[in-house]
């Protein structure tokens, strides 16, 4: 789909850039700018930056970098088309069409794919609380007596019920247009042995599963009798992937963000039961063990997890690799560790949404959790237990990055284990702390060449600034830039401003709109803020310092081709730049701008 430049010049206009990436990156204001946590890397320590005057993002920590459109892309992992639309729609922009090869086929395929699902959802809502069917009664009187969800809640999450034939939805489906190999693909309908068309979850409760934004992406259905598995997913499509999507997540995600802090629980029953008594704040991992797509979701909108899984071994260990995957992407867990033989749902209707939410705000954080566990698992009466538990819980001891909490946590252990801080100390040593790799990667770092700094420098000013970009695009030639990045974005820059006076770094990245690589890369060079001071006298000087790198490389080039041959243009061609480079310098001289 061809895209007008003026539309999407339209739609940064009106979109809220901070707004749009606020919606998957809780940000902080940092002078004129937004900071938060980079959501396309695992880190601690914010180094992601939204500048909306510029109009781009960038990431200080792993490089990635663009505007509206490409953040968009990254995060959802959609082509540019689809973006675009997006966001157009988000900011009431009407986009002019014309639509090449099978891109109006897959996009109608999608519509119709989100029509169908919807529509499945309607029929299995409406099957739950008007059927008379006795599997329908045992169903509603489960959902409504046993588990005391209340009709409203099951109306707006969409918990249904399939009739035991297998031909209800299926036959409405059909009525409303659909075809069978539409409600094959859907994952609602499925072949039986006999080669008949039948609903998946004939006999089940259904659930409506949705992604962020509220669109019905697939079914769960539940069993209501022992026969076949408890639970039943559609099959993983290009619209369903239950490692990728997090249960509730579309109407928990506002309270999320109100309370800074997510619970995480692991069965559609354990959400519906905690959002039904008010607490919001809570999503669901779909049943499935959590997945690092799931931690990073849910890092757009908290910087805080707390986990309230089952208080039976299997809870443990789904507690276990949950609060790993999150820690790892830079949440701060705490953990909730029901009594026994408690699940989520089952605590808060005997003990009531009180006692629940004290449980909550006393949760534990992820050390005292892991200590208590090491504890529970080995004892600490004997000398043999005493050294599991430290040898077991050193490596949380060593991720903690402030040396203060390092240090009491090490005096709490030695403390509650009965043997002397020493012992940890002579430990956590011997097997290396954690300065010595801080170090190694200091000794990593190349320094960057003056001339590539300078010609970064001058591309943001030629970016940002109306008045010396006049004087850059005159002094300065597609050749003398040193790198071929810095020499398309130059290119770019020329191109832009034969048409326009005054342009954003977001306006240059949609020139770029097929090249990732360069998106991200003017995002970098226009996310500096050493230009800020670059005024006309320095401006020259950068100039200065490029033509001369330039002229330096170009004599290297003629000195190699004379010392094979002494063609006499070759000698005029050395003496030229020998006499470009010392009027370079000596004008840089008598500007009182030192010796290039």
């Amino acid at each position: 789909m061809y895209i007008e430049d003026s539309c999407l010049e339209e739609i940064q206009n009106r979109v809220d850039l901070v707004a749009v990436i606020s919606e998957y990156v809780e940000l902080k204001p940092a002078g004129r700018s937004f900071k938060g946590l980079c959501p396309f890397h695992e880190e601690k320590t914010p180094s992601f930056v939204v500048t909306p005057e510029k109009g781009i993002f960038h990431c200080f920590g792993c490089g990635t970098g663009g505007n509206v459109f490409s953040f968009l892309m990254r995060m959802e992992n959609i082509p540019f088309p689809e973006a675009v639309e997006n966001l157009a729609e988000k900011c009431g922009v009407e986009l002019p069409r014309r639509k090449k090869g099978n891109e109006g086929k897959q996009r109608k395929e999608k519509e119709r794919f989100f029509e169908l699902s919807e529509s499945a959802r309607e029929y299995y809502v409406r099957e739950l609380f008007q059927s008379a069917e006795p599997a329908a009664l045992r169903a509603r009187s489960y959902l409504l007596k046993k588990r005391a969800l209340k009709p409203e809640i099951l109306q707006e999450f969409g918990i249904g019920f399939s009739s035991r034939s297998g031909k209800g939805v299926i036959e409405y489906l059909l009525s409303k247009g659909f075809s069978g190999s539409e409600i094959i693909a859907s994952g609602v309908g499925t072949i039986t042995s006999r080669r008949a068309l039948s609903d998946r979850f004939r006999g089940r409760v259904t659930f409506a599963l949705q992604d962020v934004n509220g669109r019905v992406i697939g079914f769960a259905g539940r069993a209501m009798d022992e026969y076949g598995p408890k639970y039943l997913n559609v099959p993983e499509s290009t619209y369903f992937s239950k490692g990728k999507h997090l249960y509730g997540l579309h109407a928990a995600k506002t309270h999320i963000r109100k309370q800074g802090r997510a619970v995480l629980v692991e069965g559609y029953m354990d959400f519906l039961t905690l959002y039904q008594a008010g607490i919001q704040s809570t999503v669901a991992s779909m049943g499935t063990a959590l997945t690092k797509e799931q931690a990073t979701l849910l890092r757009r909108f908290a910087g805080e997890v707390i986990l309230c899984f089952d208080s039976d071994s299997a809870g443990e260990a789904a507690t276990a690799r949950g609060m790993l995957i999150l820690s790892e992407k830079g949440l701060q867990v705490r953990i909730v560790p029901l009594p026994s033989p408690y699940d989520p749902d089952s605590y808060l209707q005997e003990k009531g949404t009180k006692s629940f939410e004290a449980l909550l705000d006393n949760a534990q954080s992820l050390f005292d959790y892991q200590l208590g566990l090491f504890i529970k698992k080995y004892g600490y009466d004997t000398l043999e237990a005493k050294v599991k538990i430290i040898r077991g819980i050193e490596p949380y001891v060593r991720s903690l990055d402030d040396f203060v909490e390092r240090s009491l946590r090490i005096k709490q252990v030695s403390h509650q284990l009965g043997v002397s801080e020493s012992v940890f100390y002579e430990s956590f040593n011997a097997r290396g702390g954690r300065s010595a790799a801080v170090n190694i990667l200091k000794g990593t770092q190349a320094l960057e060449p003056g001339n590539i700094k300078a010609e970064r420098l001058l591309l943001q000013v030629a970016v940002e600034n109306p008045v010396l970009r006049g004087y850059i695009l005159r002094e300065m030639e597609t050749e003398d830039w040193s790198i071929d990045e810095n020499r398309r974005m130059f290119q770019a820059v020329c191109t832009l401003a034969g048409k326009v006076n005054s342009f954003t770094a977001a306006d240059l990245i949609d020139l770029f709109s097929g090249d990732e690589k360069m998106g991200t890369y003017v995002s970098r060079v226009c996310s500096s803020p050493e230009a800020v001071s670059c005024d006309a006298d320095v401006v020259r000087g950068l100039v200065g310092r490029v033509r001369l790198a330039a002229l330096e490389k170009e004599k290297q080039s003629v000195q190699r081709e004379l010392s094979v041959c002494k063609d006499i243009e070759v000698l005029k061609r050395f003496e030229s730049i020998l006499r470009q480079e010392k009027e370079l310098r000596q004008s840089h001289k008598e500007r009182g701008e030192g010796v290039l």
